[in-house]
């Protein structure tokens, strides 16, 4: 079993990135019980100066990096602090430019750009030490616009309730004796950590000893705890998960884990499009799938549909991925 990198990488190494996001202390807060307040947290921000913002992110000890929902729900959430219409957030579009370091505050500066009777546009732009991590461009569109409408229909998949939550996972791995104790130990304090989202993943790759499958998932997901009826705050939610399942979705055709010490990956841009309302407190189902990686890079599309299956958001990002030893992927792939 040593010789199995994800094993040896394991310890230091986030198992999903959305689970880790690591100056705020969580070390008291149950899993269920307080990760209301846990994703709360993460949304509340503090004005510094007119259109300046600062945040903060939750601390960890599994990954010292920002999440890339985490800047995509802040810089929303800041953006809708300089709207003061009936206007709601219609389409996000970000690039990560640089890893945002979880032991530092973040700065969110908006600009406006555009304000009309019809739509808005602000440009955030989330600073650590100067320099820009994040950029986000945001529009938003007064709600009282009717239109044509269609949706493309939800696809089959089990009820979530037969569906385990990455805690549960977590557990049932820290008993498989294939594992070192201390990375068993470890998938049990895994489980033990503050979740801003109830994910059950259907079919998911195993982080050890992940197989080939199709360039597609699908998984259900909620906040945990009952959220406020404001609107804005459902958005800025389901901005932070829809960075949930993009790039193990690129990865699953490969065979390979995000505890891999081989692989790099990072999000490069990000796009969301929210088409109707909807509670991120109540189940929806994300659907993603991915048609190509090629040249270090890999594209995935999404769509989010409510327990009604009406489809409510839809999701595109590119990822950087690079792997350091392609011609053993290769020799598995062909066996």
């Amino acid at each position: 079993m040593a010789g199995n990198p994800a094993l040896r990488n394991f310890i230091g190494k986030p198992l999903y990135p959305e689970a880790c996001d690591s100056d705020i202390d969580v070390s008291s807060m149950d899993p269920a019980s307080n990760a209301q307040t846990y994703i709360e947290t993460i949304l509340k921000l503090e004005e510094i100066d007119a259109g300046i913002y600062r945040g903060r992110s939750p601390q960890t000890r599994f990954n010292p990096r920002v999440y890339g929902g985490q800047f995509c729900a802040q810089a929303l959430a800041a953006a809708y602090k300089t709207i003061t219409n009936n206007f709601r957030v219609h389409s996000l579009h970000c690039n990560f430019l640089f890893p945002g370091n979880t032991k530092k505050p973040i700065i969110y500066r908006v600009e406006r750009m555009k304000e009309t009777r019809r739509f808005a546009n602000r440009h955030v732009r989330a600073t650590q030490d100067g320099t820009v991590c994040f950029f986000m461009s945001v529009s938003f569109q007064d709600i009282g616009l009717g239109g044509l409408s269609h949706h493309i229909p939800m696809p089959p998949a089990p009820s979530p309730m037969v569906v385990p939550n990455d805690a549960e996972r977590y557990r049932a791995m820290s008993k498989d004796e294939r594992l070192p104790e201390k990375v068993r130990n470890a998938l049990v304090r895994a489980s033990e950590m503050p979740f801003a989202m109830e994910i059950r993943r259907h079919d998911p790759s195993h982080l050890f000893f992940p197989d080939k499958r199709e360039p597609s998932m699908v998984q259900w997901m909620r906040s945990y705890g009952r959220l406020s009826k404001d609107p804005l705050v459902h958005h800025c939610v389901l901005a932070y998960a829809s960075d949930s399942a993009m790039v193990g979705t690129l990865l699953r055709p490969h065979g390979i884990s995000f505890t891999d010490k081989r692989l790099r990956t990072a999000s490069l841009d990000h796009s969301v499009w929210f088409h109707e309302d909807f509670r991120a407190d109540e189940w929806m189902l994300f659907e993603t799938h991915s048609p190509c990686t090629s040249n270090g890079r890999g594209v995935a599309f999404g769509n989010i549909f409510d327990s009604s299956g009406k489809l409510v958001v839809s999701v595109a990002q590119e990822a950087f991925i690079e792997y350091d030893n392609l011609e053993e992927l290769r020799v598995k792939s062909n066996l």
